[in-house]
């Protein structure tokens, strides 16, 4: 079980209103997320997906109560963090169904900050889902 999927509607409003108990992740890397993430979307300044989860117990395992909304490009990585969270004690976690790209084209981008870097092609979209003209932020080139 990869825990429970929330509908692009049902993540938009949670993160628009959750209150201090909800963490929304995003669990891309440190260069996906400089280009824009969620509105509150916290993050993990990852350089690569394998440093997740021992990032991911360094700052939130002694945070098991909370409520995690975890989100990447299309859904893909979701389906290994939401499971290895669980393994971990955590029970009140959540994926974006379908990721970004599911949520752009369902919602549009009420609930971003900026461009989403989608991986598989190595750009940033727009709420839009057409590339992105920005580059990535200069601190980190």
């Amino acid at each position: 079980d990869s825990g429970a999927r929330l509908t692009p509607e049902q993540f938009e409003e949670i993160v628009l209103n959750g209150g201090d108990d909800v963490v929304v992740l995003d669990t891309r890397n440190y260069f996906e997320v400089d280009y824009g993430r969620f509105k509150n979307a916290e993050h993990l300044d990852i350089a690569r997906f394998r440093d997740f989860p021992k990032a991911f117990l360094e700052k939130y395992g002694e945070m098991k109560d909370k409520t995690y909304l975890m989100y990447c490009t299309g859904g893909v990585r979701c389906e290994k963090t939401i499971p290895f969270a669980q393994k971990h004690g955590f029970s009140k976690v959540y994926q974006l169904d379908g990721g970004i790209i599911n949520y752009h084209q369902t919602c549009g981008d009420k609930a971003g900050e900026r461009s989403k870097f989608v991986s598989d092609q190595r750009w940033a979209i727009t709420p839009e889902l057409k590339q992105a003209p920005e580059a990535p932020h200069p601190d980190r080139i």
